[in-house]
């Protein structure tokens, strides 16, 4: 699975993730960038921005947002991401 495609099923809805916290632990969330189930009456004024390393996404349990390294990604919908095979790839 390739970031884009990453980017591409966060963007249609809902999606299991799975990765390494600062902290060493492991954190399970379902994600989205899908406007279908943002929560935005409540959001920052400045909007969250991507970057290369990690990625503000929405969290539909806690209903905020969150956000992953690429590199500690571990589970995509239980597809397991080879460790580091996302940091160059688009």
């Amino acid at each position: 699975m390739t970031k884009s495609e990453i980017l591409e099923s966060l963007k249609a809805g809902k999606v299991d993730l799975e990765f390494i916290k600062a902290d060493g632990t492991l954190r399970k969330m379902i994600a989205t960038l899908s406007d279908d189930f943002i929560v935005y009456e409540n959001a920052p004024s400045n909007s969250k921005k991507q970057s290369d390393f990690a990625l503000p996404v929405w969290d539909t349990e806690a209903n905020g947002w969150r956000s992953f390294r690429w590199d500690s990604l571990k589970l995509v919908n239980g597809v397991d991401i080879p460790a580091g095979s996302l940091l160059d790839a688009a």
